[in-house]
Parts: C-alpha cells; sequence; structure tokens
C-alpha cells in the first residue's frame, strides 16, 4: 500500500525509512507505517526520528543490546506510533513512564535521538544536560503477576524506565 507521506519525504529518508523497515520485525514495520502518518509531525521531524532509528537498524550496539537489535528497534517504533501504549506494567515507575510518554508524544525526534545514543554508547544526555546510563538489569522480560491483564512492557520500554529510575537515583 502506498503511503503518500513516504514519498513525500526526500530520497536520503526515504532511504533511511527503508534500512529501518528492514531492520525492523514484523511488528515494528506496521508500527513503521504508522509513524509515518502520525498527522502531528512535520518533515523536519521525520528526516531526525528516521536519522536517529536507521543509527539502531545498522550501528554497532553497546554489546548486551546487539542480539537483540530488531526487538529494540521495533519497541521503540512503536512507542514512536503510539506514545500512548507506553506502560509501566507492574513496575513502580510511573514518574518515569509519564516522562517517557510525553517526550514520544511532544517531542519524539528528542526521544529518537535518546536511544540512538543509548543503544550505541549506553549513555545519552538529556537536552537539559543531565545524563542517562543504560541500566541492562531490565534487560529480561517482566514476570508478570498471575491473572494479572497487564501486558508486559515491550524492551525498550524496560529498558528506558529502569534507565530513568537508576539516573534519578544517582
Amino acid at each position: 500500500k502506498q503511503l503518500p507521506v513516504f514519498h513525500a519525504l526526500d530520497a536520503n529518508t526515504q532511504q533511511k525509512v527503508m534500512e529501518i523497515f528492514n531492520a525492523a520485525d514484523l511488528n515494528g514495520r506496521g508500527y513503521l507505517k504508522e509513524l509515518l502518518k502520525r498527522p502531528d509531525l512535520t518533515p523536519q521531524d521525520l528526516q531526525s526520528i528516521a536519522k536517529n532509528l536507521q543509527i539502531l537498524a545498522s550501528q554497532p550496539l553497546h554489546a548486551a543490546l546487539e542480539p537483540q537489535r530488531a526487538a529494540l528497534l521495533s519497541s521503540v517504533i512503536q512507542e514512536l506510533a503510539a506514545p500512548d501504549s507506553i506502560h509501566q506494567g507492574i513496575k513502580a515507575t510511573c514518574t518515569v513512564t509519564e516522562e517517557e510518554r510525553a517526550l514520544c508524544k511532544a517531542t519524539p525526534s528528542e526521544y529518537a535521538r535518546l536511544w540512538a545514543e543509548l543503544g550505541v554508547k549506553g549513555e545519552a544526555c538529556y537536552a537539559d544536560g543531565s545524563k542517562l546510563t543504560l541500566n541492562t538489569d531490565a534487560l529480561p522480560e517482566d514476570a508478570g503477576l498471575p491473572g494479572c491483564p497487564l501486558p508486559g512492557r515491550k524492551l525498550s520500554m524496560r529498558l528506558f524506565q529502569a534507565s530513568a529510575m537508576a539516573s534519578l537515583a544517582s
């Protein structure tokens, strides 16, 4: 199916989007189409997001993340496409979960930049200069509670929230 917004992008950004599409899993590919249709994003936003997602798709990642590249990329794409899908699951991370959701809604290109830095370097700096360091303790999937209807958090949710919580504690 043709996406008019894709054809409106410059050739360089189109190439990046195709690299992202090829590196993502099936879920991520579907959300990439939704991300491109997000009505509040300008062509400049999409260029910046594509640049940073392409880094996650193609650059060497932090050693702990490399084996899960497709899952990480796809979960970041999902969050950017559907910020309201971000949740804390059964973890007590409501403050940083709201921060993560707000970043994806208001400044999605900044969220994509943070993930490009976290994914490659293992650390990133917020726009205000404060530091976010990758907390790999959250790599394993959440163990849910029996009978709990909440879905497990996606990889990027677990990692961002754990990293932000650790940054607050330091």
